[in-house]
């Protein structure tokens, strides 16, 4: 078995037809990373390629990586006559490309695992942020004066563990989303964030839009500041784009926005490219996870349980 970084060469035709071609890659373990990221439908298209190519040239077997997993919020048939990427996602992957080994990082539900046959392995970098928030925001302030928030219950389901880790009093907010305009309706706040410096936790940031109406919903109930925290950063808002023509005053629009937020920092992970959006902003703070994946990915190759990833004192292992 051979190791390194192998190359891929794309090719799209003037019919925007599409072919890719890959090193000779027989016999060999091959690892494929994957993220979300515009544009999501040509990138689905081209990672398909490039899995029957590399499965043409005779690899001896795949291990597919999801830092984030694309379309993993259609997963749901809650409403007659919609499609369900994600659930036919995993099954074109591992039923007609035959990928046995993959990997999903903070999915945005675990369930979404089960799609994979066999069952995809799951990992979740909650671990490096309560060690951030120990060694970092919680040795500035005292405890009893920070807390988190969840930006609903499903992000209080999914990441509890960090309330556990961090010692914090939780709360949540409470909302319904009556449609897929991307902008829920906020019911109430549930919790106590009075004089607190509050952490305002979700599994990702879109657009920002329900970030700083949570924030102004949390300040309202007079706490201190809030600090936003996401595992996965999309930050992208085509209509807000299209509307200001993609700058303002020399930086994209969508970064204004945060940059001019009443949040006073943003944490985030970096299992999306957002190197190109940074350089405007002085708010955001990148908690790395690329050792983290990294490990994970060792393991699987040399048959080691992920057990070890999911404890809280091995966060030594893969911390940047």
């Amino acid at each position: 078995m051979s190791d390194g970084i192998s190359e891929h060469r794309t090719k799209w035709f003037s019919n925007d037809n599409l072919e890719v071609q890959v090193d000779d890659v027989r016999g060999c373990n091959a690892v494929v990373i994957h993220t979300q990221a515009l544009p999501v439908p040509t990138n689905f298209v081209e990672l398909l390629a490039l899995l029957q190519a590399m499965r043409d040239a005779h690899v001896e077997d795949i291990f597919l990586i999801f830092p984030y997993m694309p379309f993993s919020r259609s997963d749901r048939k809650n409403k007659p006559r919609i499609s369900t990427l994600g659930q036919l996602f995993p099954e074109i992957l591992c039923e007609v490309l035959g990928v046995r080994h993959v990997l999903l990082c903070d999915p945005h539900d675990s369930h979404l695992k089960h799609y994979f046959k066999p069952v995809a392995d799951e990992i979740s970098s909650v671990y490096l942020f309560a060690n951030d928030f120990n060694e970092g925001i919680l040795t500035e302030h005292k405890r009893e004066e920070c807390g988190i928030i969840f930006a609903d219950a499903t992000a209080l389901k999914r990441y509890e563990k960090l309330a556990h880790l961090t010692g914090l009093a939780t709360g949540f907010i409470d909302k319904d989303r009556p449609d897929d305009s991307e902008n829920p309706h906020i019911k109430r706040l549930v919790g106590d964030v009075r004089d607190k410096l509050i952490l305002l936790v979700d599994d990702e940031i879109l657009t920002g839009g329900t970030s700083l109406k949570d924030t102004d919903l949390i300040l309202n109930e007079k706490a201190h500041a809030v600090i936003a925290c996401a595992f996965h950063p999309i930050l992208e808002d085509r209509k807000l784009y299209e509307e200001l023509g993609g700058r303002v005053q020399g930086m994209p629009a969508l970064m204004r926005r945060f940059e001019d937020s009443k949040i006073s920092q943003f944490v985030i992970g970096n299992t999306i490219p957002i190197q190109e959006k940074l350089p405007f902003t002085k708010k955001f703070r990148v908690i790395r996870v690329e050792k983290f994946i990294a490990e994970a990915i060792a393991r699987l190759l040399f048959g080691q349980s992920l057990t070890e990833l999911h404890r809280p004192e091995s966060v030594n292992l893969y911390r940047i």
